[in-house]
């Protein structure tokens, strides 16, 4: 993703993991040691909760679910997966400062690989997603590169943006329905060139 400094931070938001401290003490002690021990664990787990809270209020991240898919289609040798959909409620003026205007978003991972003898074009990153009740256009400048001709033996792999105009709650996404196309040139005109793909997914 090239622009939106949200997606950018996503990755420091969430690589924070709790960890625990010890200390020493005479084994007389042992039990004023372990109460002790027991308080600076939960003081160090409050601390870096605070800490990742407050980045995560930096980055404009409200809210976020990732979800695992399946859904993978092989036309002709070219193999498309979506192998994870996440959506994020954001801070719509966080959002703005980017020049973008909306309240939440939703990144398609998408897996391309040509095992076929055939040079194809295809476009994840131009197509439409509908979700909750709205038509979204890929936003292409903050998608990564994807779409364009993907050569024989050639694999990519990256995420497309769709932002929402309004979201209340990440939950209130439970399905979504994404359209793009592919195609290859060919001599033989009756030869079926041209793919339109539907991919229907339930997040959960």
């Amino acid at each position: 993703m090239k622009k939106l400094f949200l997606l950018a931070s996503l990755l420091l938001v969430f690589s924070f993991g709790l960890s625990a401290c010890g200390s020493s003490s005479d084994s007389a002690k042992e039990e004023s040691k372990e109460e002790s021990t027991s308080t600076t664990n939960e003081s160090e787990d409050l601390t870096e909760d605070e800490t990742t809270m407050e980045e995560e209020t930096d980055s404009g991240i409200i809210d976020s679910e990732d979800y695992a898919t399946s859904w993978s289609d092989d036309w002709k040798g070219l193999q498309t997966k979506i192998s994870s959909v996440s959506v994020f409620k954001v801070d719509s003026a966080k959002l703005a400062e980017d020049g973008e205007d909306g309240e939440g978003l939703i990144v398609v991972n998408y897996e391309l690989n040509n095992n076929s003898e055939i040079d194809f074009n295809t476009y994840p990153d131009q197509g439409v997603l509908v979700a909750d009740g709205k038509q979204i256009d890929a936003s292409m400048i903050n998608s990564d590169d994807l779409g364009g001709e993907l050569m024989q033996g050639v694999s990519k792999d990256g995420a497309v943006v769709y932002i929402l105009p309004t979201l209340n709650d990440v939950s209130d996404i439970k399905d979504i329905r994404l359209t793009w196309s592919a195609s290859y040139e060919t001599d033989n005109y009756e030869e079926d060139s041209f793919k339109d793909y539907d991919a229907r997914i339930t997040l959960k």
